[in-house]
């Protein structure tokens, strides 16, 4: 390949056209005179012009020539042998590195007996600290670090070596553009104006994130806008090691079908199990169900199939009966895999079977929500045995502390709320809580918006229109219109959802409209207006009831759907035990302290998933003394057990990678490249140690060929034959 070291030295060839010019112009001068004198020299004459028209052009073609050599010189101009993506000058003064490491699940795989992918992606980086020189300044940043407190570049190569050497594979999600991000924030601590991020990756498309247009247009948004706008932009080598995983199997996901657990009550665990690769089943390959390292079940995976019709994904349903109440690990192990990444092969889910969920209800006035206390609990709390523990608060009262301890929150038709509840409801909803919020006559739908909603900010995830109150409040009391459940068969409608009769029992003679945004609808009336929906919000769950819960409106609670509905939504929103027991890799986990007013890191122990003791530390939770432990890396359970009598029995907490983590197939490493110079960076790619020395050789590498020299010479001998042959012609007559 052709390159140039200074491709503006180019434009120097533009000159060539000036000799041309000029011998346009000499031409110009001359104009044709009769002279009787001289008409019998004519013929003379013109075998003379002739000669001199021919002089004229090999002159001409010289010093065009010239020129054009002339700026071969001044441009540099290199041939460049297989190296494509070298680039003439990598390093103009002293570096500034980041090396980013993905050290992310897929880099736990093994490609060779004893040798993982990280490996090789470490040797990759060490290739690269090698070729640094004394003054250059390097920062070793791995994925499961990004995030944590940035720390000074450093000087010691010996000193990174030994950091690099300490990165060993993690549970973590990949993410190769907050890697980047990471790298170009790091970049704002070093002095060195060569910048240079080295991104070694796994080679996976798990956290490529090719497709996700947002993550990269803001990565392009921050290299324009940061200290790079207007500055030499850094280089990024991208470092892939060679090799690939054949086959992984692997446990994606384990979900319970019933949102609230209860003792003696059977539930169904759905695991779901993931391929990587085409590879035939393994004879002998069993799914092994443990709850609380004791084996419960097992089944045999044998539908996994190879060729045109291979499965890539696949589904296994366990049934199992908690007799006892309280907190418990499932494990989902595979049994005789024998894949290159064992890490994936197992999965653990914290649950917890709750003997009383306890449920706030939030009311503006006394008796407002009675039907749905007596919904979930008819006895008044009488028998203990009953799933929910409802406890009513009244608005006007309330206070932020009266909210702790519930696992979900229904809020009545209060209209207006003060504002520390509001902030401790959203609180509860970012933290994982459920929160059913009903609106009625109370409810002004501008107020309501400017609270709840705050144009998409808030808890609500779409705006209330119309006035709910007078003549356009939905239908007149003469028409109704029955409710029925959405499409989809959300988890909190199971089990009643096909009782046809049910449904058309209820009549609905008033509803608040809504416009639906991001909410999901939940139940649907039979006109297809919505009538409950649900919506993510954080970590948690918000419902709207589109009535009030009571008889106003409808006669819904007079009806048999009430008690199923009220318990499903409820216990929907009570799913998530709060603070989570299921975190990811990387997070930390929290205990509030039951009944204390001071966090003792002596109150508990933590045992990690290999039996080893974990270091607990005082801090809060919600305003509340907790103990925190964390990040956490270790997949599988992780067992808090308290030390005082007082403060409840073991905790099971689980810590399981995602299932985006899960995808050891191959990245395309153009399209990786593609998308990193799409952000306005020179890009290079090595796969080998070999191609890295090549590339950070430079213009010194053997295989560029530097054609300056000839051009110069050349450029010098057209000068001289161009004085000889001038010098020549004017001495001949």
């Amino acid at each position: 390949m052709i390159t140039a070291a200074w491709p503006w030295g180019l434009a120097v060839a533009a000159t060539a056209v000036v000799p041309v010019i000029l011998h346009l112009l000499h031409r110009t001068r001359w104009q044709p005179v009769t002279w009787p004198a001289m008409r019998l020299l004519r013929e003379v004459a013109t075998r003379r012009g002739a000669r001199l028209a021919l002089q004229d052009l090999v002159l001409l073609t010289l010093r065009v020539l010239m020129l054009i050599a002339v700026a071969l010189t001044v441009a540099r101009v290199q041939w460049r042998e297989g190296l494509e993506s070298v680039p003439p000058d990598l390093r103009s003064g002293r570096v500034a590195a980041v090396i980013l490491i993905d050290d992310s699940l897929p880099s736990g795989a093994l490609i060779a007996p004893d040798e993982m992918l990280l490996d090789r992606q470490k040797s990759l980086a060490q290739a690269y600290l090698d070729a640094l020189t004394p003054g250059d300044e390097v920062s070793v940043i791995a994925g499961s670090q990004v995030g944590q407190p940035a720390t000074d570049p450093l000087y010691d190569f010996t000193a990174a070596s030994r950091v690099l050497s300490a990165i060993s594979p993690t549970a973590c999600t990949p993410d190769l553009p907050a890697l980047i991000t990471a790298g170009l924030q790091r970049l704002d601590r070093h002095h060195n104006t060569d910048a240079e991020l080295v991104l070694v990756t796994s080679g996976c498309s798990a956290g490529a994130l090719l497709d996700d247009e947002l993550r990269w247009s803001d990565l392009r948004e921050r290299l324009s806008r940061g200290r790079w706008a207007g500055w030499r932009r850094p280089q990024v080598l991208l470092l892939a090691p060679e090799g690939s995983v054949a086959t992984d199997w692997a446990v994606a996901s384990v979900e319970v079908d019933q949102p609230l657990l209860l003792p003696g009550v059977p539930a169904g665990i759905h695991v779901r199990l993931k391929r990587s690769g085409s590879s035939a089943t393994p004879r002998g390959l069993t799914l092994r169900l443990a709850i609380d390292d004791r084996t419960v079940d097992e089944q045999p995976v044998e539908s996994f199939t190879s060729g045109a019709n291979a499965t890539d994904a696949l589904s296994v349903t366990f049934t199992t009966v908690f007799p006892l109440a309280g907190s418990h690990a499932l494990e989902a192990r595979l049994i005789g895999a024998r894949d290159p990444l064992a890490t994936d092969d197992h999965r653990t889910l914290a649950v917890e079977v709750a003997e009383r969920v306890p449920v706030i209800l939030l009311e503006a006035h006394p008796g407002e929500l009675e039907l749905v206390a007596a919904a979930l609990d008819p006895t008044d709390g009488t028998d203990l045995s009953a799933p929910f523990a409802p406890r009513t608060v009244l608005a006007a009262t309330c206070t932020p502390g009266m909210l702790r301890g519930a696992r979900a929150i229904i809020v009545g038709d209060v209209g207006v709320l003060e504002p520390t509840i509001t902030t401790a409801l959203e609180r509860f909803v970012a933290a994982g809580g459920g929160v059913l919020f009903s609106v009625g006559p109370r409810t002004e739908p501008a107020i309501a918006n400017r609270q709840w909603f705050r144009g998409g900010d808030g808890l609500l995830a779409g705006a209330l229109t119309g006035p709910l109150t007078g003549p356009l409040a939905g239908l007149s009391r003469e028409a109704t219109r029955h409710p029925q459940p959405a499409s989809g068969q959300p988890i909190a409608l199971a089990g009643f959802a096909q009782d046809t009769a049910a449904w058309q029992a209820a009549s609905i003679r008033r509803a608040a409209t809504l416009d639906l945004g991001a909410w999901q609808r939940l139940v649907d009336l039979d006109d297809g207006a919505p009538l409950m929906v649900l919506a993510q919000r954080g970590q948690g769950t918000v419902a709207l009831s589109l009535i009030p819960l009571d008889d106003q409106w409808s006669d819904l609670p007079w009806r048999a759907l009430w008690v199923p509905l009220m318990r499903g939504v409820v216990g929907s929103l009570a799913a998530t035990v709060l603070p989570a027991r299921n975190v990811r890799p990387g997070e930390t986990l929290a205990w509030p302290i039951p009944s204390a007013s001071f966090a003792d890191p002596t109150r508990a122990v933590l045992s990690a998933p290999d039996g080893t003791l974990a270091t607990l530390r005082a801090g809060g939770w919600d305003g509340a003394p907790a103990l925190i432990a964390g990040p956490l890396h270790q997949l599988g359970a992780w067992w808090l057990a308290p030390v005082m009598p007082g403060d409840g029995p073991p905790m099971a907490y689980a810590v399981a990678a995602e299932a985006t983590a899960m995808d050891l197939s191959g990245v395309p490493i153009d399209r990786l490249r593609t998308r990193i110079a799409d952000s306005g960076c020179l890009v290079h790619v090595a796969r080998s140690v070999d191609r890295l020395r090549r590339i950070l050789a430079g213009p010194s590498a053997t295989s560029v060929h530097e054609w300056t020299p000839w051009f110069a010479l050349a450029a010098l001998m057209l000068l001289f034959c161009e004085l000889a042959l001038t010098r020549l012609w004017r001495s001949t007559p």
